[in-house]
């Protein structure tokens, strides 16, 4: 599947499921918003952050951006989509 020209916006893409998402997409062609709100890693038993995966992505030859995105908020959700379309 060819995902060439597409843009994916990933939720919960900062670690786990979300993160493996993001990657595969990636790999299929599409350029990505790495989307969750951790920015930072608080809890070691939790790694992984959307700069992290981002540049995890950045490494393998693909496009990605981080974007802040809380989806329980909903001036969040507007502005990262907002910020996903513009870049």
């Amino acid at each position: 599947m060819s995902l060439d020209g597409k843009v994916a916006i990933v939720l919960g893409a900062s670690r786990g499921i979300g993160a493996d998402i993001a990657k595969h997409l990636a790999r299929e062609g599409a350029k990505i918003a790495v989307a969750a709100r951790s920015e930072e890693v608080k809890d070691p038993r939790l790694p992984g952050t959307i700069h992290s995966v981002t540049e995890e992505i950045i490494k393998a030859g693909k496009i990605a951006i981080p974007v802040v995105l809380n989806m329980r908020d909903a001036d969040s959700i507007e502005v990262g989509v907002e910020q996903a379309v513009q870049e």
